[in-house]
């Protein structure tokens, strides 16, 4: 949208009064003068009419951008892309069309307010409503204070929006304010500041105030650069981590006769002495059996489960009609092996560790995660296998323009194949989603961020201690840092680990196998299995 002013907004000053009181309902007060009410009432309806996003205008209580950002990542979508003003009732309605234009301003005049960007590239919608979201929040405590002190009524008639809020409101608020203040907040109260919107749209300036020097009842953490260190794993839980995970997975799929890439992680599994599909007596008949049986009891009718299954074992249809499977205290004893909540918790286990592998090994975003589609997300280039996935990144509201590609190392791979079968089970063909089956006719869906961070969580309780598991700090961008400082650790090389991490447009470009060669030679000294997993990407 141009940056030239918009006759709505140009006129804002002028008609500020008017629309007051027609937002108070006082039209006929504004109305003495008999050339002022018509007047004003076309501004006010043409502003209110400003169309924000495909969905809403300016004068929406609710402002939806979830149909502007089709591709948004699954961890955006909804709620993070809505802001619903009559979320925060004790702001009277003149401040909340002052922070509407702002807000507006923001998302389709960015250069109007230089101080919160360096160029006109518009803002995302979901930076914008997080920002307005936490101003909105604290002028909500600001205005129940006044309101206590001045009457409500008062408040709505006498207060005519956001410069009528004195520095000590600001005080007295941040000492009772329930939500953490943070750069967000900084950001709104940057944006309402602007010298644009004080020239178009307040009546006066806003009292300056510096909020780090407010007495807030919550601050957000922050982290100090000696604490860093807590945005990876350490080299043991990372070593433990990605050995514990690769022996899951290849144990799985040897075990049900499936190929096995990583025949290094193979051969060490065995060495082992220990297997636990085999303990838990995994055979390709149980699984089947055990896939029946979770979709039955999710309510799947024969010809769905058909469908889903595959090749139908014959001794799982009932005689008496040739297409019909068997009710599942039936199927149950068609095996010995107790098909219960401990089998249920192993196959979960294979799935937390292929999630795990793929995340580790590929430090893809947890947007790019959460859009990983097991039976498709495998390509192979040349002489390298690649995993694809969409990346979104700063491009919410384009068109998905390229697929961004990963290399997939042999142990990726067989986590994918893992995914694959365990998908059977699931119904679901999102690598990140929850580990219940999905019911016949429902939509499948994968997981936001904080799903993934609890799966993750899952994983690292199953393989840690007690001690361990407690003092580990991560989220779901640790994985990613933790591979970026173990390429780096390995003196992988610059332009690797830039290519790996999609830091910027690109396409595919193979690695050369010098690169490869040298990670060998320093990765071999240690001893853990897992340390040779990455150079077999480049070929080795």
């Amino acid at each position: 949208m141009s940056e030239s002013i918009i006759p709505e907004f140009a006129a804002f000053k002028k008609w500020r009064m008017a629309a007051h009181g027609l937002l108070l309902g006082l039209q006929k007060d504004v109305g003495e003068s008999s050339a002022v009410p018509v007047e004003a009432l076309s501004w006010y309806n043409a502003l209110l009419a400003l169309p924000v996003s495909k969905t809403s205008d300016l004068g929406d209580p609710i402002w939806d951008f979830n149909e502007d950002y089709p591709n948004a990542a699954r961890n955006i979508q909804g709620a993070k892309l809505r802001l619903d003003f009559g979320s925060f009732p004790l702001v009277n309605q003149s401040a909340v069309l002052e922070v509407k234009v702002a807000m507006y301003c923001w998302l389709k005049m960015p250069a109007s307010l230089q101080s919160l960007t360096s160029s006109a590239r518009n803002i995302k919608a979901n930076t914008a409503i997080s920002c307005f979201k936490a101003g909105l929040s604290f002028v909500n405590t600001m205005s129940g204070q006044a309101r206590e002190i001045l009457t409500g009524e008062f408040f709505e008639v006498g207060y005519h929006g956001l410069s009528y809020f004195d520095a000590g409101m600001y005080r007295t608020a941040a000492l009772v304010h329930p939500h953490a203040f943070g750069p967000e907040l900084q950001r709104f109260f940057t944006a309402i500041r602007s010298p644009f919107l004080l020239e178009q749209i307040f009546d006066k300036p806003l009292p300056y105030v510096e909020l780090d020097s407010l007495p807030w009842a919550k601050v957000l953490k922050r982290v100090d650069e000696s604490q860093k260190t807590y945005r990876i794993l350490p080299n043991d839980v990372f070593e433990k981590a990605s050995r514990e995970a690769s022996f899951a997975v290849v144990d799985f799929l040897s075990v049900l006769g499936e190929p096995v890439n990583d025949l290094i992680a193979l051969t060490r599994q065995n060495a082992k002495g220990y297997s636990s599909a085999k303990s838990q007596r995994l055979t390709p008949y149980n699984y089947d059996l055990y896939v029946a049986l979770r979709l039955r009891r999710k309510g799947y009718d024969s010809s769905a489960m058909g469908a889903a299954i595959g090749a139908v074992r014959p001794d799982f249809l009932s005689g008496n009609r040739q297409h019909d499977f068997k009710a599942p205290e039936t199927l149950l004893k068609l095996t010995k092996v107790p098909l219960d909540d401990e089998f249920r918790r192993y196959i979960n286990f294979i799935s937390y560790s292929a999630c795990y592998l793929v995340a580790q090994y590929t430090g893809m975003r947890p947007s790019e995660l959460s859009e990983i589609l097991v039976e498709s997300c495998m390509e192979k280039e040349n002489d390298y296998w690649l995993l694809i996935s969409n990346v979104v990144k700063h491009r919410q509201g384009l068109a998905k323009l390229f697929d961004d590609k990963w290399v997939a190392i042999p142990i990726v791979r067989d986590a994918i194949r893992a995914a694959c079968l365990i998908a059977k089970v699931k119904q679901n063909p999102y690598l990140f989603s929850n580990v219940d089956t999905v019911a016949q006719g429902a939509e499948p869906a994968s997981m936001s961020s904080v799903g993934i961070s609890v799966q993750f969580s899952s994983f690292f309780k199953e393989i840690l201690t007690d001690e361990e598991f407690e003092s580990l700090e991560f989220s779901p961008y640790t994985l990613r840092h933790t591979l970026a400082y173990q390429m780096a650790r390995a003196e992988l090389g610059l332009p690797f680990i830039s290519h790996q991490f999609g830091d910027s447009t690109r396409t595919w470009t193979p690695i050369p196998r010098t690169l490869g060669q040298r990670l060998h030679a320093d990765l071999d000294t240690h001893s853990t299995a897992t340390w040779t997993l990455i150079p077999q990407a480049l070929g080795q």
